[in-house]
């Protein structure tokens, strides 16, 4: 005859869940920092390819006028839709009223970054170099002109909704906005797209090289 003896059921101690939560906390500490240095990483890659192609739009529209890049600033009393997002989007594919009516657009497309974050209603992501706009200085933005087109800045990030940027701490609606891991992405005259870590002074021969 046989007799039943019950297996004694085993689990868990509340100090080995104490260890194992411990473990799990530990982990995630290194873990989460590391994964969203990644996915900002990530985010700041697809930045730049929305940089490239503003460059390439950039590019046709400066083919045909003279080698000159498009009109900065947009306020409507003196650019309207002229300033530089009207003026490439059709270079870009961008249909017409898409991007809102000027001066304000609406960020659309390769327009808007994704680690943007606005602070104002329809800021689109990117400015032009102030120095680079021709309301600044008529011969300036010809990109034939500039000795160093490698090394001195067309378009930046930036935030507010001003189609301008120039050197950081200038003034809060016109800096460079570095949102991607203390740093921002650049597009140069020569129409390359590069990331750039720390500020950029106002004495950085990057924003003009007069």
């Amino acid at each position: 005859m046989s007799t039943f003896s019950p297996r004694r059921l085993s689990a868990f101690t509340l100090t080995e869940l104490l260890v194992a939560v411990a473990i799990i906390s530990a982990l995630a500490a290194f873990l989460i920092p590391a994964l969203s240095t990644a996915f900002e990483r990530s985010r700041s890659t697809k930045c730049l390819g929305h940089l490239r192609q503003l460059a390439l739009g950039m590019s046709q529209y400066a083919d045909e006028h003279n080698n000159q890049f498009p009109l900065g600033g947009n306020d409507a009393s003196s650019v309207g839709a002229s300033a530089w997002y009207f003026a490439i989007a059709p270079y870009m594919g961008i249909a017409d009223g898409e991007m809102g009516l000027a001066p304000k657009p609406r960020a659309v497309g390769p327009f808007l970054c994704p680690s943007f974050k606005p602070l104002e209603n329809r800021a689109a992501s990117y400015g032009i170099n102030i120095y680079m706009m021709n309301l600044y200085s008529p011969w300036r933005y010809k990109r034939l002109v500039c000795p160093n087109p490698a090394g001195t800045i067309l378009i930046g990030e930036k935030n507010y909704n001003t189609d301008q940027v120039y050197p950081t701490g200038a003034s809060a609606r016109s800096a460079v906005e570095k949102r991607h891991l203390d740093g921002a992405n650049y597009v140069m005259v020569d129409l390359h797209a590069e990331y750039i870590a720390g500020d950029l002074p106002a004495t950085d021969s990057r924003w003009k090289w007069w």
